[in-house]
């Protein structure tokens, strides 16, 4: 068991900031907790952990980028997918361990790191979707909604206990496997195994009566997998915290709710309603970042575009106008938050970290 504490006396008003997780995760574990070490002695002292926090995050979109390109055909980078993403998740501890070792800790180092951590789902999913040809709309938005239900309820779990808990089969092996999956999609072959439905196997095919069934793709299947896994993380989540509020329930219900809606919809280019969705919850966890940082009520979701979305919907009116409001409505909302936080919190901002304090 790996327990951390982050503690910062901000200049002049001598307050503490605390912070603390329980990381029991088979990759942090055996391989971060040697690495970590080794590389904080030789991480400068001068270097912040927010611009650490912002570089690894960048690797991510980097690697999202990279794996995008694919759509075209370029495969240049594409052996930069896999170090890009091991680069994030050393950075995303490594972030915590250099505010930990400068005493710099604070509200808004956690905003950011956890905020920019909401970004990753969506970077990584879209690549895994796109590169395997994804073409179930329910299964493509049911995974994405049930990832940031699980990392919303990881974050419940902060609000409700005071600090963060990460399992076995946790945050990083999920990149880590990611990772391996979207790399090997350089190879056609397995694209294309990855394609066939179960039907196709003979030996399926006699044991399975069920034409459902049998019409699912090996990758609807890894997808249900990875599903049934997260779920099994939220009642662990849930078990521990003894059950959540009405607020966080109505937004589990309504993040399957617009999830569904733009499912079924199953318009050609599906990138924009999948980013609608990611923004929704996004949305909705930035909310809850803020609530455990400055210890506020915990938030409800965006009622007001739960009901626009379903008003839309059964008004049929799909018009790519349509899906542009939504777009720009979510994300100005997200950026006017994120800008009012950090600038709320600016004088825990630092280009380099002040020299250490002599006691």
């Amino acid at each position: 068991m790996i327990i951390f504490a982050m503690k910062n006396e901000s200049t002049g008003k001598k307050t503490v900031y605390n912070y603390s997780a329980q990381d029991i995760s088979i990759f942090d574990v055996l391989v971060l907790s040697k690495v970590l070490p080794k590389l904080s002695n030789i991480t400068p002292w001068g270097l912040p952990a927010n611009i650490i926090t912002i570089f690894s995050n960048t690797c991510v979109f980097i690697a999202f980028i990279i794996a995008m390109l694919s759509v075209k055909g370029i495969y240049t980078l594409w052996f930069a997918i896999p170090f890009l993403l091991i680069a994030y998740l050393i950075g995303d501890a490594l972030d915590g361990v250099q505010a930990r070792k400068t005493k710099t800790g604070s509200p808004l180092g956690e905003f950011m790191d956890h905020f920019l951590d909401c970004f990753v789902n969506a970077e990584l999913f879209i690549p895994f979707l796109v590169c395997y040809k994804a073409a179930n709309p329910y299964l493509i938005f049911l995974v994405l909604v049930k990832a940031y239900i699980t990392q919303a309820a990881a974050f419940w779990e902060r609000y409700k206990n005071g600090h963060m808990y990460f399992g076995r089969f946790s945050t990083s092996e999920t990149i880590i496997g990611l990772a391996l999956i979207i790399t090997v999609s350089y190879f056609s072959g397995i694209v294309d195994f990855c394609g066939r439905t179960l039907g196709s196997f003979e030996f399926i095919s006699n044991a399975v009566s069920s034409q459902f069934l049998l019409n699912f793709t090996i990758l609807d299947v890894v997808i249900v997998i990875f599903i049934l896994g997260a779920l099994s993380s939220d009642i662990f989540n849930f078990v521990r915290t003894k059950g959540a509020s009405l607020r966080f329930w109505s937004y589990c219900v309504s993040a399957l709710l617009v999830g569904f809606l733009f499912a079924v919809q199953n318009v050609d280019f599906y990138y924009i309603p999948y980013y609608i969705v990611a923004l929704f919850n996004i949305d909705f966890i930035s909310n809850l970042i803020v609530s455990i940082t400055m210890k506020k009520t915990d938030p409800h979701p965006d009622y007001v575009f739960v009901g626009f979305a379903v008003v839309m919907f059964c008004l049929k009116i799909t018009a790519p106008w349509v899906l542009i409001v939504e777009l720009c409505f979510l994300s100005l909302k997200v950026l006017i938050r994120a800008v009012s936080f950090i600038s709320k919190h600016k004088n825990y901002w630092y280009w380099k970290n002040p020299a250490p304090v002599e006691e």
